[in-house]
């Protein structure tokens, strides 16, 4: 699940380097012993140092010190030591220093979320949305576990979830018809529904839903209604989604939901990293 496969790895590297490092072929660098440190810039949490490390191995570098992804790292601080062909080093350099930087910086802003809603309730899970760079997911889902979050869902392969965009194409939009139809067919499925407010979330759990997803419900409306929803559909889910930042992420934690729904740590910039190189 949280596994780049060899081909995503090498396709990192093509990327950057479709046919050869042109300014390295010409100095004549391939085959000369080299040493490359990576180090943190700015302070952080770190993710993705074991990805690069993974992307070492594949162009023959050896990697000589990892430091584990979820780390707390401060300015200066060396995350990854690779020695091998100066050549190969320099392949690895600029995806290496872009996979920590997103990584770290997704890590980073997850970590804020985590420590800012366990003000509010220390168990309430950080559930990351769909929301991140097609072709980035994996790496994202490596770095939200790295800052302590969770993956809300990773595909729309893998759970159900009905947003209200579906409605307008639905044979019948009304809650028991919707929830009967995905039932007959998804017998093995939770079934959830984003829904706008306490009202519509009845109608859906009455109907049978397995839970719903509060979109953008302010958390003092949650704190009034939860407790009964709860005394009512004990076996239910829970989640708050939309406007969940690490300044509002302990009020919403404290509702009682089962989950903050967010795309927050997606917005982070990348933490910064310096790249030093040295012979052998």
């Amino acid at each position: 699940m949280y596994t780049l496969t060899t081909q995503e790895l090498e396709e990192l590297l093509r990327e950057d380097v479709p046919y050869a490092d042109l300014t390295s072929e010409l100095l004549e660098i391939r085959g000369k012993p080299g040493r490359m440190r990576y180090r943190a810039r700015e302070e952080g949490v770190l993710a993705g140092a074991e990805v690069v490390a993974s992307l070492a191995r594949i162009l023959g570098l050896d990697p000589r010190f990892v430091l584990p992804a979820g780390r707390e790292i401060l300015p200066g601080k060396t995350v990854l030591e690779v020695e091998g062909d100066a050549y190969e080093l320099h392949r690895l350099w600029r995806v290496g220093l872009g996979v920590l930087g997103f990584s770290s910086g997704v890590a980073t802003g997850t970590r804020k979320l985590v420590l800012a809603a366990r003000k509010g309730a220390p168990d309430v899970p950080v559930l990351a949305t769909r929301k991140a760079l097609p072709g980035t997911r994996k790496l994202a889902a490596l770095a939200v576990r790295a800052g302590g979050g969770w993956p809300h869902r990773l595909g729309l392969s893998e759970s159900v979830l009905v947003f209200p965009q579906h409605l307008p194409f639905a044979d019948d939009p009304q809650p028991e018809a919707l929830v009967r139809k995905l039932r007959a067919i998804g017998r093995d499925k939770r079934i959830l529904v984003e829904v706008s407010d306490v009202e519509e979330a009845i109608r859906y759990l009455e109907a049978g839903a397995d839970g719903v997803q509060f979109e953008k419900v302010e958390p003092e409306a949650l704190r009034h209604d939860l407790p009964r929803l709860k005394e009512s559909y004990p076996c239910a889910v829970f989640l708050a989604a939309g406007g969940i930042t690490p300044e509002t992420a302990a009020a919403y934690a404290s509702t009682g939901v089962d989950g903050l729904v967010t795309s927050w740590m997606f917005t982070r910039p990348p933490l910064d990293f310096s790249v030093e190189m040295e012979r052998a």
